[in-house]
């Protein structure tokens, strides 16, 4: 496999300062922990276009993490750098962060939240498959941000895909694994997607992420001719 895991375009078309990698997930996630937590980080080819479209909000979700953090010292210097980057940027901070009734809010574009999580769902179909999603596919996010029923949908997903064990991991679990899964629609049977047949596109799929113990996501793909299918988990 050959191609950008984003927009599919041959790296074989680009000069070679045109061709890269994109980790998944960023650097940034692992700022504070230790080094041997890098090791064994998942990567992908990419262009970089696509890489460096990301790379301006790819802090984003770290900073989400570090001001949620309450007393994980693993990680405090995510905390830290998170703090002085923001206070660093005054008119950013002044648009992020309000204070009512003597406590103080930071308030995040989970729109931006919800690029970082379908960038990292990409990356992992690519990783698992060795090509890039099919542009067929209609992505949509289950996480912070989104409505209750939403949230309650995406929940009981989640918890069904947990009970599949051996979750997959970039670097370390305890900064992020994942589990990328297919749906039967008639029986609502979950199964890991695996790279056994590369010309199979499964009509829907599901990714459900973890980062840094903390923020919890589900990414949902569906083909087009799915796309007015309800689906519900049996729980």
């Amino acid at each position: 496999m050959n191609q950008c895991y984003n927009c599919g375009i041959p790296l074989s078309e680009l000069k070679k300062n045109e061709r890269t990698k994109e980790h998944i997930p960023a650097r940034a996630l692992f700022e504070g922990y230790p080094i041997e937590y890098r090791n064994n980080r998942k990567t992908v080819p990419a262009c970089f276009k696509c890489n460096n479209e990301y790379s301006t909000i790819d802090d984003y979700i770290r900073d989400l993490i570090g001001i949620t953090n309450e007393s994980d010292s693993e990680k405090k210097e995510l905390t830290a750098k998170t703090v002085r980057k923001m206070f660093k940027n005054k008119g950013d901070l002044n648009k992020r962060m309000s204070i009512k009734e003597n406590s103080i809010y930071f308030n995040f574009n989970m729109s931006t939240i919800d690029k970082l999580h379908l960038k990292n769902f990409k990356g992992i179909y690519t990783l698992i498959t060795k090509k890039p999603l099919d542009n067929s596919y209609k992505l949509d996010v289950y996480s912070l941000g989104h409505d209750e029923k939403k949230l309650k949908l995406g929940e009981k997903f989640l918890n069904e895909i947990k009970q599949l064990e051996n979750w997959d991991v970039s670097g370390h679990e305890n900064v992020f694994k994942f589990k990328m899964v297919t749906v039967d629609v008639e029986s609502l049977t979950l199964t890991e997607l695996v790279n056994e047949d590369k010309n199979a596109e499964p009509e829907f799929i599901m990714c459900g992420m973890e980062y840094n113990s903390s923020v919890v996501a589900l990414v949902v793909a569906m083909k087009e001719n799915m796309q007015n299918y309800e689906v519900t988990p049996n729980s």
